[in-house]
């Protein structure tokens, strides 16, 4: 699941009042595996992550093109 910055600023933000890093993510929602990687993320200064697209449109038509000529021409 991806996570707009705003929810990300909000975890680390609360966690300055809410040291409890498990009463934190059950409030949140979220695990505490990924609160600690925003928290060392923050740390860094670096950006939230991006997730990468998995399939270009050039990619799917592709395949349906190949799954099309090989169920309908056999």
């Amino acid at each position: 699941m991806c996570y707009p910055d705003k929810k990300r600023l909000a975890v680390l933000n609360d966690y300055k009042t809410v040291r409890n890093v498990s009463v934190l993510c059950q409030k949140h929602g979220i695990s505490r595996g990924t609160f600690y990687k925003w928290l060392q993320g923050s740390q860094a200064g670096q950006p939230a992550p991006q997730r990468k697209q998995l399939h270009s449109p050039e990619h799917l038509l592709a395949i349906d093109t190949l799954l099309r000529q090989r169920w309908c021409c056999s």
